[in-house]
């Protein structure tokens, strides 16, 4: 039987709520713009994971574009306090700077978790192969 795009089971609302719960714990001190454009990549991720495919193409989009907006946010904030010499007068080197950083971060997101999932996957199938094994074991029981 298929499921419909936006029904839940019981345990993917538990992790919902929990991640929530996590991030909503690192918004509490001063960091929570860089931990922002970090969520972004595992959510890239798993929404590309969800329709069924490798997932490494969303995790690097989401990251580029979260720590772009990091960036962007940065050179709003250094543009006001205290102007640098170092970066220039304008975003560039900011988006730039961030976006291969989110962009890098997003790859190896995404090549990491494939292949977690791919050894994860490796790793039941032979616990259910010796299982399969030790019930056809001798003497037929």
């Amino acid at each position: 039987m298929r499921r419909s795009r936006f029904q839940f089971t019981i345990r993917q609302l538990l992790a919902i709520v929990g991640l929530t719960a996590v991030l909503c714990s690192l918004f509490v001190d001063f960091h929570w713009p860089i931990e922002l454009a970090i969520a972004c990549v595992p959510l890239g991720y798993l929404v590309e994971r969800m329709r069924g495919e490798s997932g490494i193409m969303s995790a690097m989009m989401a990251g580029a574009l979260g720590f772009i907006a990091y960036g962007l946010m940065r050179f709003a904030e250094d543009s006001a306090h205290s102007p640098s010499a170092f970066f220039g007068d304008g975003p560039v080197p900011y988006v730039t700077l961030f976006g291969c950083l989110g962009f890098a971060f997003g790859t190896m997101f995404g090549l990491g978790a494939c292949e977690l999932l791919a050894l994860f996957g490796r790793f039941r199938a032979m616990l259910r192969s010796a299982r399969t094994a030790r019930q056809a074991g001798p003497g037929g029981r």
